[in-house]
């Protein structure tokens, strides 16, 4: 009966041994995000890259699982409430991932939203996004043919 205890105790403890959670560059646990990179769907992504070819523009990235959240903000005096997304890194997939990026992509930022751009000057500005050395998270969107449609960056803190 103790033999049994024990091999139960000892197959408890070896299945728990690769969910670890930790910080920094250290090993999360398995990142499950590539399951979510479908036909006509939104997934995260960090570490992105473009690839120009000869006719379509290809973005290399890394998947991200991230947890979101709303929470409603307001001043000092409890004016000028709004809502604000809140972002929770939970992993970053190891494997890059390709796909096509459409031409006529759709780009969002929060600090382009006192910014009077045209279509062509948002994309502008994702592609310098993409030149800054800073790590930012994107969430992006897939139309059917498996092309980005749509980006947004993500204001993490």
């Amino acid at each position: 009966m103790k033999n049994f205890s024990f091999l139960i105790l000892i197959s408890l403890l070896f299945s728990c041994a690769d969910k670890k959670l930790s910080l920094g560059n250290t090993i999360f646990g398995k990142c499950d995000c590539e399951k979510t990179i479908k036909t006509d769907s939104v997934f995260f992504a960090t570490d992105v890259e473009l690839k120009k070819d000869f006719k379509h523009n290809q973005i290399v990235f890394k998947c991200a699982t991230i947890e979101t959240a709303i929470a409603s903000v307001s001043d000092l005096d409890g004016n000028n409430e709004r809502c604000e997304n809140l972002y929770g890194i939970k992993c970053t997939s190891n494997n890059k991932e390709e796909l096509g990026l459409k031409n006529d992509f759709a780009y969002f930022s929060d600090e382009m939203q006192n910014m009077d751009l045209t279509a062509e000057g948002t994309r502008q500005l994702f592609f310098e996004d993409l030149q800054s050395k800073e790590q930012i998270y994107f969430e992006f969107n897939l139309n059917k043919n498996r092309e980005i449609i749509a980006i947004s960056k993500l204001t993490v803190e």
